[in-house]
């Protein structure tokens, strides 16, 4: 199939209809609306072209190497003016390159086995895109997220995946009575992640559990979980920290409770 590239010596620049159709997916909204998302950076622009998600690639250099292996997938190809690449980056220096992607479209009645991340309330997206990181680096089924948690799909998140958000199912965000009663239905125990749980980390009953189907539940940065979570969970679990320290980053958690099992 042939791709579909501006012509050599056409430039777009940020007003141009293709340029500013991209820029709307800077917005929460119409990336919901349009089931599409935008990826910045080689990084992950590699890893949307090797999944198939990349619909559209815009570059300053139709040279540049992710274009010229982007031309054999027939998907379109836009050069456009360093102005045009900055409208639809959010970083201060753009490296080149932003992918136009499709979402996939994982339900959560999907989810029913291996290692579940639920984020209920990780608001920062950095966060949010270093626990999907963790959990895809961990061999996690998926991770899903409940309303009030970052969007997945924004630009920070994404970057902060590092070019993992491919390597695992991404599902949410839903309301959080609806992931308990999915995960209480799928007879998946819900591990709470909580300072005050009466099982530490590395207690044997926590291990029989992280032995099979499983889910673990990191809550909000600010506030951690909610009583709702507390009350569902199967297990409330502690990570044993030094006195006077009172909790983890919510990534570092996740890090610390995925690899726990490794």
């Amino acid at each position: 199939m042939a791709s579909h590239s501006s012509d050599k010596s056409t430039r777009l620049g940020p007003h141009s209809d293709a340029v500013s159709g991209a820029r709307l997916l800077l917005q929460a909204k119409h990336r919901r609306i349009r089931r599409e998302f935008l990826v910045e950076g080689p990084q992950g622009v590699e890893a949307a072209l090797e999944s198939g998600w990349a619909t559209s690639l815009y570059a300053t250099d139709l040279d540049h190497p992710l274009v010229l292996r982007a031309q054999s997938t027939g998907i379109r190809i836009y050069r456009v003016t360093d102005q045009g690449l900055a409208a639809i980056s959010e970083t201060v220096s753009p490296q080149g390159v932003v992918a136009v992607c499709s979402m996939p479209e994982t339900q959560l009645e999907a989810v029913r086995s291996g290692t579940v991340v639920v984020c209920a309330g990780i608001s920062d997206p950095g966060n949010l895109g270093t626990i999907i990181h963790t959990a895809a680096a961990a061999g996690a089924s998926a991770v899903i997220t409940t309303t009030g948690s970052a969007d997945i799909f924004g630009g920070k998140c994404i970057r902060s995946t590092v070019g993992t958000f491919t390597k695992i199912a991404l599902v949410g965000p839903f309301p959080d009575v609806d992931v308990i009663a999915h995960l209480k239905n799928s007879a998946i125990p819900i591990l709470a992640t909580t300072g005050s749980g009466v099982n530490v980390l590395s207690d044997n009953k926590v291990g029989s559990v992280l032995a099979g189907a499983h889910a673990w539940v990191f809550g909000s940065e600010a506030h951690g979980l909610s009583q709702e979570w507390l009350d569902s969970a199967d297990l409330p679990v502690r990570i044993p920290m030094a006195a006077g320290v009172e909790s983890l980053n919510a990534a570092s958690a996740a890090a610390i409770c995925l690899f726990a099992q490794h």
